[in-house]
């Protein structure tokens, strides 16, 4: 019964769930997420290119041209979707422009 009670204890008053803290951003990891991204982009073009049947059986040459072609179409493809995607969602936007205008009104 003790022993039930000491571990109830240590569960609930030492090794509870730490207290939330508020973090501006995902900050620095933005820079490495990026950097898993594009090593994504260029391992999945290489294994297409080198690696496949289809293409592991061709010259090295065309292997080469389509690996940078795959590669090059996927970065833009990336490019383009981060440019046409906004940093903050329009739900987001939405509720912080209500809340700022309800700040005003008081």
């Amino acid at each position: 019964m003790v022993q039930h009670r000491l571990l109830a204890y240590r569960m609930v008053h030492i090794t509870c769930r730490p207290y939330p803290a508020v973090a501006a951003g995902i900050g620095p990891w933005s820079g490495v997420l990026e950097v898993i991204c594009n090593l994504g982009i260029v391992t999945n073009a290489a294994m297409v290119s080198f690696i496949l049947y289809p293409m592991n059986v061709r010259p090295f040459h065309d292997q080469l041209l389509l690996f940078v072609l795959i590669e090059n179409g996927l970065l833009f493809v990336r490019t383009l979707f981060r440019m046409l995607l906004h940093e903050e969602p329009s739900d987001v936007m939405r509720i912080s422009d209500f809340n700022s205008m309800f700040k005003q009104r008081a």
